[in-house]
This record gives C-alpha cells, structure tokens and sequence, in this order.
C-alpha cells in the first residue's frame, strides 16, 4: 500500500476540500456569533 499515492488521490477528491471549506466556515460564524 503506497501512503503517498493514496494521499495524492485523496487530495485531488473535490469533495475534501469542500469539507474543508465547510468547516473553516463553521469554524468562522462560531467566532463572530
């Protein structure tokens, strides 16, 4: 099981940096509210 393979096709999923995205977000509102 090559680590880095895995790492670079999970980093080139779109959905992981919506997630991402989502969470900074959050992370953002809780902060101003």
């Amino acid at each position: 099981m090559k680590f880095r393979e895995a790492l670079e096709n999970f980093l080139t999923n779109e959905y992981v940096y919506v997630v991402l995205l989502v969470l900074a977000i959050y992370q953002i509102f809780m902060l101003f509210e």
